[in-house]
């Protein structure tokens, strides 16, 4: 938390500026790394309104040819090498400062937010994506779809799947990332290989998308699309890493 406060504090002395309610927002898309968004990249080529790219998705957006805002709430230091290249920026004012000073060095255009403290600010899950349902709205736009959020690495029969879960899984559409906290969650009359971070990701994700049809719209697949379909899943496999952790809390409790 010391880092957090400190992160925002030097945010804030930058004076940049806070992003805010326009009447006149076009559409928006927004984009995560799962494989669906590449199914979707004809799509995005003659996207008729702004597009933010959570993380790392902003430089393959960019090889693409694909112009986004580049988005993020993450605090790491690790945002400073997403960001290269970026022109526009949304960035949480928790971001790691390194991330700032990338983009001032490149001259781009940043925008800043506050995430939610103490019910005041910008609410969210435990990912990126799950900050852009209150920011969009709060920001004016009012019909927003989102690509590439499956939130699953891989999928199947649910009878399959036990024997793929030691095996390393593609974990974007673009790159794979090691992955050591993985569950398989049952749903919908699948199974799903994922991250525990991608399957909290999914339940906030889902339940946002039913409360708002209207202005939320998913054209992801994966994990997401079932539990929007099926709010009812069971976690039947945890990794061994993740299991090392989840037991001291258990004995805790």
């Amino acid at each position: 938390m010391d880092t957090m406060y400190r992160n925002v504090a030097l945010c804030k002395a930058r004076g940049l500026p806070v992003a805010g309610w326009q009447s006149d927002r076009p559409i928006l898309a927004v984009v995560g790394g799962g494989k669906s968004a590449a199914q979707n990249i004809e799509v995005l080529k003659n996207w008729k309104g702004d597009i933010w790219a959570c993380g790392s998705v902003y430089q393959w957006l960019e090889s693409l040819g694909i112009l986004s805002t580049v988005f993020c709430v993450d605090p790491q230091p690790c945002l400073a090498g997403m960001v290269k290249g970026a022109s526009k920026a949304l960035l949480a004012s928790n971001c790691d400062p390194s991330a700032f000073d990338v983009l001032k060095e490149a001259g781009a255009y940043v925008e800043t937010f506050d995430l939610a403290n103490e019910n005041v600010g910008v609410h969210h899950g435990p990912t990126t994506a799950s900050a852009a349902f209150d920011l969009s709205v709060k920001m004016g736009y009012l019909d927003v779809t989102f690509f590439g959020f499956d939130s699953s690495y891989d999928e199947g029969p649910v009878e399959e799947m036990p024997e793929r879960f030691n095996v390393s899984p593609r974990t974007h559409a673009f790159k794979t990332e090691p992955e050591p906290n993985m569950v398989r969650i049952v749903t919908n009359g699948k199974a799903f290989i994922t991250s525990a971070e991608f399957f909290m990701q999914a339940q906030w994700m889902a339940e946002l998308f039913k409360t708002l049809p209207s202005v939320f719209k998913n054209r992801s697949g994966g994990l997401l699309a079932a539990m929007i379909a099926d709010d009812d899943y069971d976690c039947t496999h945890i990794s061994t890493k993740l299991a090392e952790h989840v037991q001291p809390i258990q004995e805790a409790a």
